[in-house]
Order: C-alpha cells, then structure tokens, then sequence
C-alpha cells in the first residue's frame, strides 16, 4: 500500500491538474467572450449617444423641461393607431394637453405658420 501511495498521488495530482487546466480554459473563453460583447455594446451605446445628440441638441435642456411631469400623467399613444400620421398627431395631441394654455398658443402660432395657415 505504501508503495503504490506515491503512484496514486502523482495519478490524482495530474487528473486534477488536467481538469483544472480545461476548466480555467473555458472560463477564459468565456471571459474574452463576454469582454467582446461588454466592447461592442459601448460602442453601440456611444453610437445612440452620438445619435442622440445630433437629432436632439438640446436633449439635456428639455429633458429636465418642467412639462416632464404633466407629460407622464397623460396616456401614450394608443396603438390603435395604425398610420404614422395617426400617431404623430395623438402625441402632438398629448404634448398640447400637457403645456399651459399660453404656450399652448404659442405652439399653434408657429405650427399654423409651417402648414400656411398664417402669413409668413
């Protein structure tokens, strides 16, 4: 028994490391894996912020807009709503219902210019 002791060890010692090896090998894998997805969705994120910025200069202006409040108490758009027209106008709709009456007004003013309903 003593004699094969050494034998048994040295067996289990390199099964061990073996399987060790493999199992640090996935994980690594998986690691550089989950780096690559971790890479790609930074970049993905500084894209819409690029895009955010370039449809929307002044987003961190209104987006703290004291209309922020007013705007979530109303219903979105209804999805019954089948035409881009449709919904455009539900939440063109929705933000009129939202701001006081002056500016209200205000916003009609420079919208019935656009449409040619006013002189220009």
């Amino acid at each position: 028994l003593k004699a094969k002791h050494p034998a048994q060890l040295e067996k289990l010692s390199q099964t061990l490391i073996g399987k060790f090896t493999q199992r640090q090998a996935e994980l690594q894998a998986q690691l550089s894996h989950v780096q690559g997805e971790s890479r790609a969705l930074k970049l993905h994120l500084e894209e819409q912020t690029q895009k955010l910025g370039n449809w929307f200069p002044l987003f961190p202006k209104y987006k703290d807009s004291i209309y922020r409040k007013p705007l979530f108490s109303r219903p979105g758009v209804a999805s019954q709503a089948v035409a881009a027209e449709l919904k455009l106008a539900a939440d063109i709709r929705r933000i009129l219902e939202a701001v006081p009456p002056d500016v209200r007004r205000r916003i009609g003013f420079f919208i019935s210019s656009l449409l040619g309903y006013r002189g220009s």
